[in-house]
Parts: C-alpha cells; structure tokens; sequence
C-alpha cells in the first residue's frame, strides 16, 4: 500500500472513486468494495482526500488479523492551498 498514490477522486452517478497509481505508474480507479495492495485491502470508506480500508495481515501462526488504515493524498509540490 505504501507504493500507491492517490491522484485523484470524482463522482458519478452518486457513486465516489479514486484514481489510484501504482508503482509500474498504471492507473486504476477504485470504489468501496473493491480491493488494494498486496493485503487483501478491501476499501470501506472514501472521504475528502482519504481512502479508508481493512487488510488481512497473518499474524505468522497461521491466523489472520484485521487491520483498519487509510491512504491520504498527498499534496502536490507547488500546490496552492489558499482559499
């Protein structure tokens, strides 16, 4: 998850996606529901500049383990954030 970048978001039709790259620079655009990274990171909510997801990480003893993070987007160099 640490290698993808948020470059965006929009709405249609009621429904909000982010444009997500990747490390080999694809884009993919992504909504609730679907899956991120290598974790098995199922998206549950996505806010103003925010990606919130829940991975399966193993716990090394053959359970797995729920996790609850977020992926924000950065901001830009040279981006204005006056109002």
């Amino acid at each position: 998850i640490d290698a993808i970048k948020i470059n965006g978001f929009f709405t249609s039709k009621g429904k909000t996606w982010a444009v997500i790259s990747t490390p080999n620079d694809r884009l993919h655009k992504v909504t609730i529901g679907d899956y991120i990274g290598l974790f098995f990171g199922k998206i549950e909510r996505i806010s103003l500049n925010t990606i919130y997801y829940t991975e399966l990480l193993s716990d090394g003893t053959g359970c797995w383990k729920e996790k609850q993070s977020k992926l924000t987007m950065s901001k830009g160099a040279g981006e204005n954030t006056n109002a």
